[in-house]
């Protein structure tokens, strides 16, 4: 009975989840008062905006740095119910834990040094060295048919992907992922609630997958390793599920850096050992638009001289129009399940 049931991809995805999920919720007030006890703490006054500081003022002191907790969730989730011998396990255990130290490293610079942390070039270099480390290793270490990218909205034929692409593909999915969930991580509860649709949609699609339930190489076949993804996406579902119970409004911890980063990483990593790449930016759809609106931003600025949004990314500009921050994240949490959903229906379509 036990080995039928470590056997089943589904039962070891919802056994991954639910393990990251209490480690989490249950360690969660105490990791935080490890956090207060040791002062890593959230600096609200270090923003180039006096009124958003403002805004932020009662969040001063409330600790950072929880990403560690969900990272280590879950990696010690993968360990327990993930195919540790296969590439694909590998490839989004070491890329998470690499994305989570340039992350940590990132927070630490914030806090001990009184900067705002490495420079963007430095940090952008660090996630595309990183992210072709990871290419190269499963490129070379890839235990299926090779890679290839599927047209979510069309069935078969997939575009073959050689191995110098594939590199290119992991290392500008995981820079892009990483940033833009960075970018997202600005109010309570919002970067972990947002996420959550996501994995959930990416683990629903490795499930389909892993079972032949959507269309691969123009023909009905289970993909071999999507199982593996769909366990850790779950796992990264559980994680950030568990973190929400701590970080909802008012929090009690912030994920900082190496919580976004880490979670980018999973958004950079699952998409691409999927070969459902042209899915992320749908699924994803709310860290593409906030990445976006600083984009706009900034490029608006640069060329007119004029600003589009009152403030960049866009959840800081409806704060600024007098949306409590409540009622920010629920509308940015819901427009994330919606865009989920869609695609899950996209890849389903495509069936």
């Amino acid at each position: 009975m036990l080995s039928t049931l470590l056997s089943s991809v589904p039962a070891r995805a919802l056994l991954a989840g639910l393990t990251a999920l209490v480690i989490v919720v249950l360690s969660g007030k105490r990791f935080a008062a490890i956090l207060r006890g040791l002062k890593v703490a959230e600096r609200t006054d270090k923003t180039d905006s006096p009124h958003l500081a403002e805004l932020h003022a009662g969040k001063r002191d409330t600790p950072t740095m929880g990403g560690l907790l969900m990272v280590g969730a879950m990696l010690a989730a993968s360990a327990l119910w993930n195919d540790l011998s296969s590439a694909q396990t590998l490839a989004l255990d070491a890329g998470v834990a690499a994305m989570a130290a340039i992350g940590l490293y990132d927070d630490w610079i914030k806090l001990r040094r009184e900067r705002h942390g490495i420079s963007a070039r430095a940090k952008m270099g660090l996630i595309l060295a990183a992210g072709g480390c990871v290419g190269v290793a499963l490129a070379l270490g890839w235990d299926g048919p090779a890679p290839s990218l599927s047209l979510p909205w069309r069935a078969g034929p997939e575009i073959a992907v050689g191995p110098a692409l594939f590199v290119a593909i992991v290392m500008l999915l995981l820079a892009s992922a990483t940033n833009a969930v960075n970018l997202t991580d600005g109010l309570d509860g919002l970067a972990a609630g947002a996420f959550a649709p996501v994995a959930a949609a990416f683990t629903v699609v490795a499930l389909g997958l892993s079972a032949g339930g959507f269309l691969i190489r123009g023909r009905y076949e289970a993909l071999p390793w999507a199982g593996e993804v769909a366990v850790f996406t779950a796992t990264a579902l559980g994680a950030a599920l568990g973190f929400l119970w701590h970080n909802r409004h008012p929090a009690r911890m912030f994920m900082g850096n190496t919580g976004s980063l880490a979670l980018g990483g999973v958004l950079g990593l699952a998409p691409v050992l999927l070969g459902q790449e042209l899915l992320l930016p749908v699924a994803g759809g709310l860290f593409v638009i906030e990445a976006l609106s600083v984009i706009l931003q900034v490029g608006s600025f640069k060329l007119r001289g004029k600003r589009i949004f009152k403030i960049a990314p866009l959840h800081h500009h409806y704060q600024f129009l007098g949306w409590p921050e409540t009622r920010v994240t629920a509308r940015f949490w819901l427009l994330s399940f919606i865009l989920s959903l869609a695609a899950v229906a996209l890849a389903a379509w495509s069936a």
